[in-house]
């Protein structure tokens, strides 16, 4: 495999548990585990937020030392929380940061945001404004995407559109992308590989289909597949 992302040691205090991880590119890896598991903290770690420690790279390069601009063209994160107070358009805001006349118009006619970019995303609905800042986060062109919850508050057309969007960057543009999601038939349908973490390490890496047919979806989970459904385990 051809790692984009390959991480060593990374480790956040209290939270976090030294985790090695490399994602090649063209994979789009789904990040599980119950509430508080270490999904949101792993994504810290590799994208810098707060005080991670060990050593990261994307693409062969460290990006601490890069200029936001450059930085960003190697990778873009998007935090879970969709609150913004700013009176920011949403053309404003999905090129913020961008070089001049920097064109994101794909990213805008794929997640049809043609009709709101003149709005102010403090007045938008949380969905709408999830689709801004996805954008927000497509809009540099980066070759690794980490995204936290990014269909959380989007209605379930738009959780398949942006899903078969990913994969689309991913296994035709070669793209890695690494995004925590709760649903995990959101999970088993898109994933190339799965990641499950639990008390803030990685518990199991592998394949969706055979990981969450095996017993750690009753250890770490708590629940089991029967019939087609979860159901709490017995």
């Amino acid at each position: 495999m051809n790692a984009l992302l390959a991480a060593k040691s990374v480790a956040i205090s209290g939270r976090l548990a030294e985790t090695c991880l490399s994602i090649g590119r063209g994979q789009l890896v789904c990040l599980v585990g119950p509430n508080g598991s270490g999904k949101t903290s792993l994504l810290h770690g590799l994208a810098g937020v707060g005080t991670a420690s060990g050593e990261v790279r994307v693409d062969g390069i460290d990006p601490k030392g890069l200029a936001p601009n450059r930085r960003q063209r190697l990778f873009t994160y998007l935090p879970a929380s969709r609150d913004l107070k700013w009176p920011l358009s949403a053309a404003d805001l999905i090129a913020l940061g961008l070089p001049r006349g920097a064109c994101s118009e794909e990213t805008v006619a794929r997640l049809e945001l043609g009709g709101m970019l003149e709005r102010r995303v403090d007045q938008m609905s949380t969905g709408e404004r999830s689709r801004v800042l996805i954008a927000r986060a497509l809009a540099p062109d980066p070759k690794l995407l980490l995204l936290d919850e990014p269909t959380a508050n989007l209605d379930p057309l738009w959780q398949l559109k942006l899903m078969a969007y990913l994969r689309e960057l991913a296994h035709d543009r070669g793209k890695a992308i690494l995004l925590a999601v709760h649903d995990l038939d959101v999970a088993l349908h898109s994933a190339d590989r799965l990641i499950m973490m639990q008390d803030g390490r990685v518990a199991a890496d592998g394949e969706p289909q055979a990981l969450l047919k095996s017993p750690h979806m009753k250890a770490i989970f708590g629940i089991e597949r029967h019939s087609g459904a979860w159901r709490p385990a017995c």
